[in-house]
């Protein structure tokens, strides 16, 4: 389930010799290794930015362990593809980690940059790689000494270079709807193209908003607005890149406030506040795939139930759908418009049978509603099935309609002409 690829090297790599520098790693995680759906983590940039690095990691951590128990990281593992890059700075890491004193004081650890020193005087020359990317590079400040001295020009970064090369290689070689995430430090703040521009809109961006919104479920990362007071441009960003010369949805999502330690987040703030949400925000995600900008609109499935009713030869299956899983709602009014289900693929497979399933929709509230069907056991395999479902919600103010998160179970019935007696042993010595 497991590949790692090298990518490229760092600056130090490159330019000092084979005993210098470090090798820039991804991560693949997929069960069955083909073209497919992908959801890229991309974490590091900022050498400082110790707490994407470590959730990232735990995020790959969290799958590996839950695919043998849990249906919905096995259903997503078997179909989709993670990559991770964890540290995309590995140079500038190393030098950021020299700057910790032992002390659990945070506010040391400054170095954010790449080490190359690009021509300044002092120990203080390197390049802010996640503003090194080429769409709209703006070339201030110019002083290599700065802290967000972009380069002296846009992708002048071995770094740069080689996450361009392996996306654009991803989007030749496996033209699906791809996703991808960077993980960056401080702001709390879960944000969509174009952060140069508090004018230039993607062409999905309501899209994008509701999508943001769902990442920022139960958590305290805000998704803001394009022209929101709080944000300041930021120009040669890896989102907008991403966003607008090669096509694929890009978030960028900034975990950590400044009480609880700013780049470099306190321990105890890092344990206990962002976690466990960030990994919960990771999973619903990966969950979008195949389609991040619909999928994130639909409803979720929760407290999928199943009972096997031999006597009637009847699977009975309940559960509950949720439209209200979002931070905030921005001007959506939904309602549960349909469900579906498909046995042995997912709906999203062309081949999909789909059928509807009947559903009791909450007076009070429509984005909510629940249901219970009964399944004929004469029409599944015997030697076992996967039932997958997915919900479908209609936005009341336009009448679009998004499906949302799919879910699954497997079935596996007991042979009736099979018939075993064990024969009683006895516990006496």
């Amino acid at each position: 389930m497991l590949t790692v690829t090298d990518i490229g090297d760092s600056w130090e790599k490159q330019n000092l010799g084979m005993n210098h520098g470090h090798d820039l790693l991804i991560l693949k995680l997929e069960a069955n290794p083909s073209p497919k759906p992908t959801l890229i983590l991309i974490s590091g940039l900022k050498a400082n930015s110790f707490g994407p690095v470590e959730i990232n990691l735990r995020f790959a951590e969290f799958l590996l362990s839950a695919y043998p128990k849990q249906s919905d990281v096995r259903y997503l593992i078997d179909h989709f593809a993670v990559h991770f890059l964890f540290v995309a700075n590995p140079d500038g890491r190393t030098k950021a980690e020299s700057q910790a004193d032992g002390t659990g004081d945070t506010w040391t650890i400054t170095w954010a940059k790449n080490t190359n020193p690009s021509g300044c005087a002092s120990d203080d020359g390197g390049v802010a790689l996640e503003h090194n990317f080429a769409y709209q590079w703006n070339n201030l400040p110019t002083d290599p000494c700065a802290a967000d001295y972009p380069g002296s020009q846009a992708f002048s970064e071995p770094e740069t270079q080689a996450i361009r090369d392996y996306l654009q290689g991803l989007v030749q070689t496996n033209p699906n709807n791809h996703l991808l995430i960077n993980l960056e430090s401080y702001k709390d703040f879960i944000l969509n193209p174009y952060l140069y521009s508090k004018t230039h809109k993607p062409t999905r961006y309501e899209d994008y908003q509701v999508l943001a919104n769902k990442l920022a479920y139960g958590q305290e990362a805000l998704p803001l607005e394009y022209n929101n007071t709080a944000l300041t441009e930021q120009f040669g960003t890896l989102i907008d890149y991403t966003e607008a010369e090669l096509g694929l949805t890009a978030i960028q999502y900034r975990l950590g406030s400044e009480m609880g330690g700013g780049n470099v987040s306190r321990c105890a703030y890092f344990e206990k506040v962002l976690v466990e949400p960030a990994l919960q925000s990771l999973l619903r995600a990966l969950k979008t795939l195949p389609e991040p900008l619909e999928y994130g609109a639909g409803p979720e499935i929760h407290n999928l139930s199943v009972n096997l009713n031999f006597n009637e030869s009847l699977i009975e299956i309940s559960g509950q759908l949720d439209a209200h899983n979002y931070y905030h709602h921005t001007n959506r009014t939904t309602s549960i418009s349909a469900l579906r289900y498909s046995i042995d693929l997912p709906p999203w497979y062309p081949d999909a049978e789909e059928n509807l399933i009947d559903f009791e929709r909450d007076l009070e509230y429509p984005g909510l509603a629940d249901f219970f069907f009964q399944l004929d056991m004469n029409t599944i395999n015997p030697e076992g099935a996967t039932i997958y479902f997915q919900g479908e919600a209609e936005d009341c103010t336009n009448g679009y309609k998004r499906k949302g998160f799919v879910e699954m179970v497997t079935i596996k019935l007991p042979n009736p002409e099979l018939n075993l007696y064990l024969p009683l042993i006895s516990t006496s010595r």
